[in-house]
């Protein structure tokens, strides 16, 4: 399977009897394709493609469907720094287009650094939740994780806070 045929199988939800995809389907799934960088891969195989661009791709074939809210379960597992960093930035992006996107992960840095609001869970239950500096600075995180975070302010750094000692 190509690239671009993935990226249809989101509109298929939306498609009649016929299961042709319509101009506006065809639309939908090159702005999603574009939305995160995967049509140039377009006629690329599956497995001829990194995991960081077939992640993508999955990304794209959600995204395609229209949806309205994003909501993803640990998208940067088993990717490496550039990649999760490059996925936060995508993420970002697609909250920008108007997307509401609502992300589990254990990926802290990238939470914090990353989300508008962060919500800290522990023994399955909300342990603070807002803006992460707000979150950050609760006293919440320590106990919730068995670290802590701290806000960074240099501009080298990839992410914005960094774990620290609890």
């Amino acid at each position: 399977m190509d690239v671009y045929t993935l990226a249809c199988h989101g509109r298929f939800a939306t498609l009649g009897v016929v299961r042709t995809l319509g101009e506006r389907d065809r639309r939908l799934v090159r702005q999603a394709m574009e939305l995160t960088g995967v049509w140039g891969l377009r006629d690329r195989r599956l497995a001829d493609i990194s995991g960081g661009e077939l992640q993508r791709a999955y990304l794209a074939m959600v995204v395609a469907q229209d949806a309205g809210t994003l909501l993803l379960d640990e998208p940067s597992a088993h990717l490496d720094a550039h990649r999760r960093w490059e996925l936060a930035g995508l993420l970002r992006g697609l909250a920008g287009e108007g997307l509401a996107v609502v992300v589990a992960t254990h990926d802290v840095e990238s939470a914090f650094s990353s989300a508008d609001n962060v919500c800290l869970m522990a023994d399955g239950r909300v342990a603070a939740q807002g803006p992460p500096d707000v979150v950050a600075a609760s006293g919440a995180v320590a106990p919730a994780l068995g670290v802590g975070v701290a806000e960074q302010d240099d501009p080298k750094l990839l992410w914005r806070y960094a774990l620290t000692r609890a």
